[in-house]
């Protein structure tokens, strides 16, 4: 188990889901240059170990460092005229096999990627927001989903591992409430907000 910075993310998969021992729910924190706090945390010797120790030797979490992608104004009619401006996210090419490998849509934001592979090659994924405001607080975020997660991981008896489907859905389930807390402090955040500000 344990995290390690990934070169090939398929070899590194395939690895470890030869060994019996580990579940073949896989954790992936996905950043790119841009996320300076997520990326000193994983660099940082302790907060590493400290990641490492929480979670356990039953599953295995990887750290994927994506290319720093782009925002371009894509739109527009003819030169002088406004049109339809629209932001467009450039993703560099480079990241097509790391988003392929972990049914991504973009590295744009750090996320936390909860994944399994089907015997049909079908990947099964869930994403996590990450936070980047400060190291303190990206530390922090990673150490709850890996706290949570591993806590649901180790409820999975040894002889359930190997059907990888409902090991996901039970895992799956961990992901889901850390999402739906999330979103209740998100409302909760703008219902405050509102509150202030209603005459």
């Amino acid at each position: 188990m344990g995290m390690k910075i990934m070169e090939d993310i398929k070899q590194v998969i395939e690895d470890f889901e030869k060994n019996p021992k580990i579940v073949k729910v896989f954790g992936t924190i996905v950043y790119s240059d841009a996320h300076a706090h997520i990326k000193k945390v994983l660099r940082d010797e302790d907060y590493w170990k400290s990641l490492d120790k929480i979670s356990g030797d039953r599953w295995a979490i990887l750290a994927a460092r994506a290319l720093q992608g782009r925002w371009e104004i894509r739109g527009g009619g003819h030169p002088g005229s406004l049109g339809m401006m629209v932001q467009v996210w450039i993703e560099p090419e480079e990241n097509k096999k790391l988003i392929e490998a972990l049914g991504l849509e973009t590295t744009e934001k750090p996320i936390f990627v909860v994944f399994t592979r089907l015997n049909n090659e079908e990947t099964l994924h869930s994403v996590i927001e990450l936070y980047d405001t400060s190291i303190e607080k990206a530390y922090q975020r990673i150490k709850k989903i890996v706290q949570d997660i591993t806590e649901s991981i180790e409820r999975i008896d040894q002889e359930n591992i190997s059907d990888y489907e409902s090991v996901f859905n039970a895992v799956n389930m961990t992901v889901q409430r850390i999402k739906t807390i999330d979103t209740l402090k998100r409302i909760f955040t703008m219902y405050e907000w509102y509150k202030r500000i209603k005459p």
